[in-house]
C-alpha cells in the first residue's frame, strides 16, 4: 500500500512539471491570458495536458492598423524542444517566422504573430495553431474592429498607483462620416465615471457632430493591491467602442 502511495504521488508531482513556459511582451501582460488545457477521465476527474490556450483581447482597433504580438517559449526540459507547425490565425493574424533550429534545454525563441487588415467591421475571434515535440498550443485572437466612420485615437491607459489614488484619463471618438452619430449607451463598473463634454448645440448633446470628434474623461479609482482591469464601453450607432483601464496597485506607503 505505501509503494502504490508513493508511485501515485511521484506521478501527479510529474504532471505538474512544465516543460516549456510561454510568455509575451510586459507590454501585452494585460491583453494575455495563457491557460493549461484540462482533459475530462472516467466522467468526473480532470487531467492536465500537453496543451496549453493562449487567448489575446486586443479590445477595440481600428483597421488597418497593424499589430504584432511576440511570444516567447522557453524550454525546461532535457528534450530539445522542436516546432512542427506554425500556423495562421485565418485570415488575419500571420506568423511572421517560424523557429527551425532545436531549442536545447534553457533555451528561448521568439514567435510573432502580426495582425493584417481585415477589411470588414465587428468582432473576431481567430485561433492559430502551434505545434511541438513537446506540446501543442491554441493562440485565439479577439477583438473588435470599428467601421470606417469611427476611429478611436487610444484604447486603453496603464498606471502605477498607490492603493486610494484616483487614475484620470481621456480618450476621443472621431466622426468620420457626414452624419452625426448617436452615442446610445455609456456603461462601466462601479470603479470608474465617465464623463464628456456637452456640445454648444442641443441637437448633439447625445451624439458625435458630423467630421468631429467627442472627449470623454475617465476617472477610475482600482480597489485591490496587485494587477487591476476594467474597461469603459460607449456604443454609438450599435458600435461597441471599448477603453480599458489598467493599474498596478502598490500598498500604501508608511507615513
Amino acid at each position: 500500500m505505501v509503494l502504490l502511495i508513493f508511485i501515485g504521488f511521484i506521478s501527479q508531482k510529474s504532471l505538474s512539471q512544465e516543460s516549456v513556459s510561454v510568455t509575451a511582451d510586459d507590454s501585452m501582460r494585460f491583453r494575455v491570458e495563457i491557460k493549461k488545457s484540462w482533459y475530462k477521465k472516467d466522467n468526473s476527474i480532470y487531467y492536465p495536458n500537453d496543451e496549453k490556450h493562449i487567448y489575446v483581447d486586443f479590445g477595440s482597433v481600428n483597421d488597418p492598423d497593424k499589430h504584432a504580438v511576440n511570444f516567447y517559449f522557453t524550454n525546461h526540459s532535457d528534450t530539445a524542444l522542436l516546432f512542427s507547425w506554425v500556423g495562421w490565425g485565418e485570415p488575419n493574424f500571420a506568423p511572421e517566422s517560424s523557429p527551425k533550429e532545436p531549442i536545447l534545454k534553457g533555451q528561448t525563441t521568439k514567435i510573432t504573430y502580426q495582425r493584417h487588415e481585415r477589411k470588414s467591421s465587428g468582432g473576431f475571434e481567430k485561433t492559430a495553431r502551434i505545434s511541438s515535440n513537446l506540446g501543442q498550443y491554441w493562440i485565439s485572437f479577439r477583438g473588435y474592429t470599428l467601421p470606417p466612420t469611427i476611429y478611436l485615437d487610444r484604447n486603453e491607459v496603464y498606471k502605477t498607483i498607490t492603493l486610494g489614488d484616483t487614475i484620470f484619463s481621456e480618450f476621443r471618438i472621431y466622426n468620420k462620416s457626414d452624419t452625426a452619430l448617436k452615442i446610445e449607451n455609456v456603461q462601466c463598473d462601479w470603479k470608474n465615471y465617465v464623463s464628456y463634454d456637452a456640445d454648444e448645440l442641443t441637437k448633439y448633446d447625445n451624439a458625435i457632430p458630423p467630421k468631429s470628434f467627442r472627449t470623454f474623461k475617465v476617472a477610475s479609482i482600482p480597489k485591490e493591491i496587485g494587477d487591476n482591469k476594467s474597461k469603459v464601453i460607449i456604443t454609438i450607432n450599435d458600435t461597441r467602442v471599448e477603453f480599458d483601464i489598467f493599474s498596478t496597485v502598490n500598498h500604501l506607503k508608511d507615513k
